[in-house]
């Protein structure tokens, strides 16, 4: 076989051999999303699996005033239900919001681990540059 074809072989076998490594060492590591100040919280591998989500509904209730407001209304204690309903519908919406933004901000924090991970592998061997492993718009595609 002609000797730079051989080269090129035992450049694939390392760039695979390399991104087995990436991808194992990938798969034990997390990140923690955050949104609100550390109201909501997400714990996410970058396999993009969730570990845990936390939501600080104390801070939440509290900063937003709700309690406050659920005190001042002093209805019935059979009315409170509805008091109690009508008062959480803003928070939810405001929930929703901040669960999304806390995984956003895991899946930034992945994305960068990833480019780091590949531009270290590349910089290290004489495989493509990392942005061969862009995906779509720019974005990094999972390795795993």
């Amino acid at each position: 076989m002609n000797k730079d074809i051989e080269e090129l072989i035992e450049q694939a076998k390392s760039l695979q051999e390399n991104m087995q490594k990436i991808q194992q060492k990938l798969e034990k590591t997390s990140v923690q999303g955050e949104a609100g100040a550390g109201i909501v919280k997400v714990a996410v591998t970058c396999k993009y699996e969730t570990l845990s989500v936390t939501i600080d509904w104390k801070r939440l209730f509290i900063e937003e005033g709700f309690f406050k407001a659920l005190q001042e209304k002093k209805e019935e204690p059979q009315a409170m239900p509805m008091a109690v309903q009508k008062l959480m519908e803003k928070p939810m919406d405001m929930v929703s919001a901040l669960v999304a933004a806390a995984f956003n901000d895991a899946a930034r924090k992945i994305e960068a681990i990833v480019q780091k991970e590949v531009s270290n592998m590349t910089q290290n061997s004489s495989a493509p540059s990392s942005s061969s492993a862009a995906g779509p718009a720019g974005g990094f595609m999972p390795l795993i």
